[in-house]
């Protein structure tokens, strides 16, 4: 295969690949190259159809999809209602967290034809932001095999996967797919990266790699030097948010009062010095996103650090995926600092698994910020499996669920607002310092097609210069 034709990438991808399991940056990336939704927006933010070509209200609860003419999977199979079936009743069921928004106020789901399925409701269908929601990575339809497994041989997405293993994805492109065209990658390989914590220099180092993603938290030079050698450069606006949140273990109060503490006392300077790309926070979206709170305000009156916290070092689990290598030096400085005792940093490859258990004192790591779908977003922060903000000593879902039946969209945003809020001056979360998503390219890959507001670097928009 001409290396012209390929992108060649170091991703730390979650393996086993599961495309309706979205915990990490590279989950959501991968889902949407495989997994085709049933609709999805446009670059206008529109919803326009997908692996459906429309759909319609039948009564006031249900909507009926009617696929798009010729879908087919990977393979050139047709693409059926039955598959669609199974394909997310087998998501929910393995799901029920992540997927709770749909499941909540969904009845059924039955094929009306072998064309056609209908998703009937609990609510009406105006009230559901359903289209809404099937924009999202894990409502992506996939193929189920005849023993409930999922097939990625088969797909209808943008590719589907030729060779996978623990250290490399190899994935080609699906001519069956609604929107490929000539110019797509024809093979995208994908490897675990030797070091997760220094991507950022990658492309200078090494010949193999053509691609890299990571975050705008890199110094000017190294940036400059990028330029220089005339790499492509692709970067969202502000898309991500760098904060704290409390381990599980021990009484709510301490863990919030630590978090508090810190949110007063930790000097930001030194938790970012030698980066650049960033700006600082005191809420979780910037300004210009829907949920961004503009009468938001803090007590800023300093506390002490709880006594449980002040005859020991602070246990963080810390998430390096995507940043430079110096921020585990800045935050263990950060911490000393405010605590007067240098902490222990928890070094484990899985640290999705020890961030559900919550066994630390508090989580170091980043969270993506998405528009337009709100509602997605919400239901990321507060119901997922490893949902960044507790639920704990508080009543967030039952809050978003009454948001979810405000009767206006004003007042839901502003519901919602609240939420966000109040989890933040409580200490569930502590917003430290937004920045970016970027992309580089050696020369002859061009991202310029990728639109500002994806929320990664979308694979199938990747095009190569003639």
């Amino acid at each position: 295969m001409a290396s012209n034709q390929e992108i060649r990438m170091y991703m730390p991808f979650t393996s086993p690949i599961d495309p309706a399991r979205i915990r990490t940056m590279p989950d959501m990336v991968l889902s949407f190259a495989l997994g085709g939704t049933l609709v999805e927006w446009s670059k206008s933010k529109d919803i326009v159809s997908a692996v459906m070509g429309r759909w319609e209200v039948i009564g006031s609860k249900t909507f009926r999809f009617h696929l798009r003419k010729n879908a087919k999977w990977s393979n050139g199979d047709s693409i059926t209602s039955s598959d669609v079936k199974r394909s997310f009743e087998r998501a929910i069921k393995d799901y029920p967290k992540d997927l709770r928004s749909l499941s909540k106020i969904l009845e059924k789901i039955e094929p009306h034809s072998e064309t056609a399925i209908d998703f009937k409701l609990k609510v009406n269908a105006s009230e559901s932001n359903l289209l809404g929601k099937l924009t999202e990575a894990n409502y992506c339809v996939i193929k189920i095999d005849s023993e409930g497994k999922i097939d990625l041989s088969q797909t209808a997405g943008p590719f589907f996967v030729k060779k996978t293993d623990k250290e490399e994805i190899v994935l080609a492109a699906n001519p069956h797919w609604h929107r490929f065209d000539s110019g797509m990658s024809k093979q995208i390989t994908i490897r675990w990266p030797k070091d997760i914590t220094d991507l950022h220099q990658v492309l200078l180092e090494e010949d193999w790699p053509n691609l890299i993603e990571f975050s705008s938290l890199i110094s000017s030079d190294l940036l400059k030097a990028y330029q220089e050698k005339g790499y492509s450069l692709w970067e969202r606006s502000i898309d991500r948010i760098y904060t704290f949140t409390p381990g599980k273990q021990g009484e709510l109060k301490d863990r919030l009062d630590l978090m508090q503490f810190l949110a007063s006392s930790l000097d930001r300077e030194r938790l970012t010095q030698n980066l650049s790309g960033y700006q600082f926070a005191d809420q979780i979206f910037s300004d210009g996103y829907e949920l961004f709170d503009p009468e938001l305000s803090f007590n800023k009156k300093p506390i002490s650090l709880p006594k449980k916290y002040q005859s020991r070092p602070l246990n963080i689990l810390m998430a390096r995926l995507a940043l430079p290598k110096e921020m585990e030096s800045n935050l263990i400085a950060a911490i000393e600092r405010a605590t007067g005792r240098k902490p222990n940093i928890i070094k484990i490859t899985d640290y999705m698994k020890q961030l559900r258990e919550g066994d630390y004192d508090l989580y170091a790591g980043w969270v993506g910020l998405a528009d337009p779908d709100i509602e997605g977003v919400m239901s990321f922060y507060i119901e997922g499996d490893a949902a960044p903000i507790t639920n704990e000593g508080a009543d967030y879902i039952a809050r978003l669920d009454q948001a979810r039946k405000a009767s206006s969209g004003v007042e839901k945003i502003n519901l919602m607002r609240s939420i966000l809020s109040d989890a933040t001056q409580s200490g569930r979360i502590v917003p430290l310092f937004h920045f970016s998503t970027i992309g580089i390219a050696k020369p002859g890959v061009d991202l310029s097609q990728i639109s500002k507001t994806d929320e990664a670097v979308t694979l199938s928009e990747i095009r190569f210069k003639k």
